[in-house]
């Protein structure tokens, strides 16, 4: 873990966030960049299980064998099992995957990618899904954060703007 001088408020917005859930709940936690995933996965460690007995958190992301990977799954989605956190970025982890298990999602940095921001929401509406789940986006007052959201939800408009009139004029696609 690269260790940055000076304080973090997106990432002490998103432990203070998690710390008010119960401690039976499921968390994903998007991130763009493998060190910001290398430093949440660092900080939930250290805040729910520092004597690393059994690890609350799970990694998913480039860097992770494929067996791996597929354990990983594998815990996250037992009830039972300690994995409460599933850190991952959308390049990795936002495609294919089921993660019914989640009830909140964390989204901590975006990229441009409408697909890779509607891919990762899909993760948790599978079938075997029982609950709901709240996303939540830890925004920065600086613009970068700002303009990325902004511009996924416009994107997203353009996207349902030239459907609902393909619709309105009965044109058929595949």
């Amino acid at each position: 873990v690269k260790k940055v001088d000076g304080k973090n408020p997106k990432l002490e917005a998103l432990l203070e966030s998690v710390l008010d859930l119960d401690d039976n709940v499921k968390v994903i936690i998007w991130a763009r960049f493998r060190p910001e995933i290398d430093t949440i996965a660092h900080h939930l460690r250290d805040m729910y299980n520092p004597d690393y007995e059994e690890d609350v958190v799970i990694e998913y992301h480039g860097g992770i064998s494929e067996r791996e990977r597929n354990e990983s799954i594998v815990r996250f989605q037992d009830m039972n099992n300690p994995a409460r956190f599933f850190v991952a970025n959308q390049q990795t982890a936002g495609m294919g995957l089921t993660l019914t298990a989640a009830t909140y999602a964390y989204y901590y940095s975006n990229s441009f990618s409408l697909e890779q921001r509607m891919q990762s929401e899909d993760r948790n509406h599978r079938k075997g899904q029982e609950s709901k789940c709240t996303y939540i986006d830890i925004v920065c007052r600086e613009k970068a954060d700002t303009m990325i959201i902004k511009a996924l939800q416009n994107k997203q408009s353009l996207s349902e703007y030239v459907s609902q009139e393909l619709e309105r004029k009965n044109v058929r696609y595949n």
